[in-house]
Order: C-alpha cells, then structure tokens, then sequence
C-alpha cells in the first residue's frame, strides 16, 4: 500500500499513522513510513538502532534509508561506525 502524502513545509516530525510530512507530495511505501515513525522527537538513530527497533534486516534498513534520503525526509551525519539518521 502506497500513502501520497502532502508536504507543506521541512523540519516537521511525522508518524507512521500518515501525518503531513515537511516538503513536496511523495510516495511513502510502509517501510519507509514505519522508519520514520522511529525518529521519535529530534533523536538521531543509527543503522543498527533501526534495525533493532524495526526488526528489518541490514540490508532492508539500508535501502529504505537510502530511499528516504532521496526523498529529503532524513539526513545522514557522521561517517562509517558513527553514521546518525535524523528527520529533515
């Protein structure tokens, strides 16, 4: 099941449950929606926290990370071990 979801400005939380999201219209497939839906707050999560959290593979989380970067909804900081995740 694919939501559109509307995106009238950045720097907004969304929850899995299909609230508006900051930027343009975009497709959110369920994975990616329920990623999101981790970033409680303004907390910064890491791969392995996600994979955790989620209980989706490393492979999985990867992709939906890399999807969800794209579509400007998360961000990436730090590199190799220390690599955190963060809504836009």
């Amino acid at each position: 099941m694919v939501v559109s979801l509307s995106f009238p400005q950045k720097n907004i939380y969304a929850s899995y449950l299909g609230e508006s999201l900051s930027g343009e219209n975009e497709n959110l497939t369920e994975d990616e929606k329920f990623l999101v839906s981790l970033f409680q707050g303004n907390i910064k999560l890491s791969r392995t926290d996600l994979e955790s959290k989620s209980g989706l593979g490393k492979a999985k989380i990867i992709r939906t990370i890399n999807s969800l970067i794209e579509k400007n909804i998360i961000a990436r900081s730090g590199k190799g071990r220390s690599t955190k995740y963060y809504i836009l």
